[in-house]
């Protein structure tokens, strides 16, 4: 444990982020097809406008869990569960708060 190459610790805690990354890829490509059999632009429209989003929300949520739980681990390797805990509640309070906030300009910017 501490040892290894910084570069193969990094691609492993990131490979799982980009294998879900790429899934909701795929899972657009797959949406874009289906709507485009419509030939409705409004509807492809909201598909290329949507996924950008995802994406987006999908970064945030791995930039606190994947970090977090990094540092949630040193803390309790290090025996200091007060400050994993902390860690923990901060994380997750920041994820909600972040989604509630991200739901709400999402909501206020739609159009009727």
């Amino acid at each position: 444990m501490g040892t290894g190459r910084v570069g193969s610790v990094i691609i492993r805690l990131a490979l799982p982020m980009m294998a879900a990354m790429l899934a909701q890829t795929i899972y657009n490509m797959t949406d874009m097809f289906f709507i485009g059999q419509t030939k409705d632009p409004n509807m492809v429209a909201a598909i290329s406008l949507a996924h950008p989003l995802f994406m987006l929300s999908q970064a945030l949520g791995n930039v606190f869990s994947t970090g977090g739980s990094s540092y949630i681990s040193r803390m309790l390797g290090a025996k200091n569960g007060d400050e994993a805990r902390r860690t923990s509640a901060v994380a997750l309070y920041t994820v909600f708060g972040v989604g509630i906030l991200l739901t709400a300009i999402l909501l206020a910017l739609k159009t009727p």
